[in-house]
């Protein structure tokens, strides 16, 4: 898996896995994140957050499915990591 540069400022990682806003919002809520700010739209849902102190977008779009978006190259090892742990929550339940 690696990081697709959407703009200028934005990279994004796609995730292999889909889930719907609420059951995002239940990972979200065992997750060790700090939860700044969720948009909700009828076409794409978005969920702003601090993990390890860096900002992060997890985005669920219609069209595109689940990404998470950075605005630092340097930190797709951190959305890698984030990805690892909604990957062992999730096989957990």
């Amino acid at each position: 898996m690696k990081a697709l540069k959407i703009n200028k400022s934005l990279w994004s990682l796609p995730l292999d896995f889909s889930f719907d806003s609420s059951e995002i919002n239940e990972l979200i809520k065992v997750m060790d994140i700090e939860l700044q700010e969720v948009v909700i739209s009828p076409n794409a849902d978005m969920w702003y957050f601090l993990f390890m102190k860096e900002e992060f977008i997890l985005v669920s779009d219609v069209d595109d499915g689940l990404d998470i978006r950075f605005f630092k190259k340097e930190n797709e090892d951190l959305a890698k990591k984030f990805i690892n742990k909604i990957t062992s929550i999730v096989s957990f339940k």
